[in-house]
């Protein structure tokens, strides 16, 4: 926005910022596009609304060659890849497959909320490849969340003039009722004890199993332990780091955490602390036949010096799902989330469970734990009634 200020030679001045972030600069004048001088208020607006319909003009002309994938491939690559961890490189990587996938070339400037709406009704209803269904609730919603960052950097640039990821049906299927997500304590308990039993180096994925289930960790963080993340002494475990699972490379694949949350210490119980006794005392007395040393000193790399897939870890839980016969098979995802639900159903404060899973936010966890957080309220309001009900003050 101009302002304008009335010199002591009669003139008027006007000042105008032009450009954006680091390119924004102000420019002050007293003097319209001719080099005459500006007698009048008048004046002063109609020169300072020139300079800025020509700035915007020109970064529109610029900005709207662009398609909406290259300006959101642009804008990741800029602002978010390589920020936080491979997984979360991983969601930025897929959204803008979609995008391009069924934009192509369609010009960001040229987008508008109707043929925004059409994109999330056709992710909303096309079956993809790889899960043979439509993309679910959750997913759509980020797809929208990220896109709207762009739409607003784009406005801010004058690429666009409307937000079009505003006030549309996200749609998707509806997300799994909390039963079909999580273990129940028992098995949660039957699926770390075969674990326990089965693991060994050349079984690495039962230790990762039992390790993430007892820590809640995700599981590039898992994967990510080194030895010297491991404090014996106060027995707890560093996380501060992730593990890049899907470069081939099977060295030097660390990488950031997902938010600032996430970097967190953790204590670990005696259970883990005796597994990782036991996994430590296997792993050097492999290395020495071997003669082997490992440069990352990863808690998890195996008998033949690989650090296993996630894949590989899903398909090991798996088969001890059907081993312990639980209601459902859950993935590395879920024991995760299963290790939230035990705490809180065992009276863990919820900021604790939060910081623990290293949850950007508490919105996080109540969302993702909503079911259990509701059966918590009414155990509660259960011993309040008994509380009050004990006082008998009419008797």
């Amino acid at each position: 926005m101009a302002t304008f200020s009335k010199l002591d030679s009669g003139r008027w001045q006007y000042r105008v910022s032009v450009g954006s972030g680091k390119n924004r600069k102000r420019i002050k004048s007293s003097l319209d596009e001719a080099g005459n001088p500006l007698m009048s208020l008048k004046a002063a607006k109609l020169a300072a609304n020139s300079i800025e319909s020509r700035t915007l003009r020109g970064r529109t002309a610029t900005g709207s060659k662009q398609s909406i994938s290259d300006y959101f491939d642009n804008w990741i690559k800029v602002y978010k890849l390589g920020k936080h961890s491979a997984s979360t490189d991983a969601w930025y990587h897929n959204v803008s497959g979609y995008i391009r996938e069924y934009f192509d070339d369609t010009q960001l400037s040229t987008i508008d909320r109707m043929q925004w709406q059409q994109f999330i009704n056709h992710l909303s209803t096309t079956p993809r490849s790889a899960r043979k269904g439509p993309l679910s609730h959750s997913t759509i919603l980020r797809v929208n969340n990220y896109m709207r960052a762009v739409a607003g950097e784009a406005l801010e640039d004058g690429v666009i003039t409307k937000d079009f990821t505003r006030h549309v049906d996200l749609g998707g299927e509806d997300s799994k009722p909390a039963v079909d997500k999580f273990l129940n304590q028992q098995e949660f308990i039957d699926i770390l004890s075969l674990a326990a039993q089965r693991a060994d180096m050349q079984h690495m994925s039962d230790y990762i199993i039992f390790a993430q289930g007892l820590l809640g960790t995700r599981f590039e963080e898992t994967i990510g332990i080194a030895w010297d993340r491991i404090d014996w002494e106060h027995q707890t475990v560093r996380i501060d780091r992730s593990w890049n699972y899907k470069i081939k490379s099977q060295y030097g694949n660390f990488g950031g955490l997902k938010n600032k949350a996430s970097y967190r210490t953790l204590p670990m119980s005696n259970d883990l602390a005796a597994m990782f006794k036991q996994l430590q005392g296997e792993q050097q007395d492999l290395y020495s036949a071997q003669q082997y040393t490992d440069p990352d000193n990863l808690v998890f790399r195996n008998f033949y010096h690989n650090v296993v897939n996630n894949n590989a870890v899903n398909d090991t839980l798996k088969r001890l799902c059907t081993a312990a016969k639980t209601h459902i098979k859950i993935t590395s995802h879920g024991l995760r989330h299963t290790n939230g639900s035990v705490l809180l159903y065992n009276g863990v404060e919820l900021i604790a469970v939060s910081r623990r899973l290293g949850h950007a936010d508490m919105q996080t966890t109540i969302k993702t734990y909503a079911h259990e957080i509701h059966e918590m309220q009414m155990r509660e309001d259960t011993k309040t009634a008994k509380v009050l009900d004990g006082l008998d003050i009419l008797e």
